[in-house]
């Protein structure tokens, strides 16, 4: 058996994400195990979409990646999208 690649959904707000996670969920071999938006509204559509429980929801991507040992960095003076909710 294949190992399982397993991702993240940092960002929901823009519609054309939903058919990407959607197309990534009938992959077998594929997983996604968390998500992360800062508008809490989109959880309930993320819970459903990508069969995730309450608690594989953030509000800030940090978590995610701080959970999965992940440091981010970047040598830009401007802060990234994610960093700033313009996502």
């Amino acid at each position: 058996m294949a190992a399982m690649f397993k991702m993240a959904a940092l960002g929901l707000v823009h519609d054309h994400i939903w058919n990407y996670l959607q197309s990534v969920r009938e992959i077998a071999d594929a997983e996604i195990t968390c998500a992360a938006d800062v508008n809490q509204p989109l959880f309930e559509r993320a819970k459903h979409v990508l069969n995730i429980t309450s608690d594989s929801l953030y509000t800030d991507y940090r978590e995610i990646l701080k959970a999965a040992g992940i440091t981010l960095e970047t040598n830009r003076e401007v802060p990234l999208p994610l960093e700033t909710g313009e996502l």
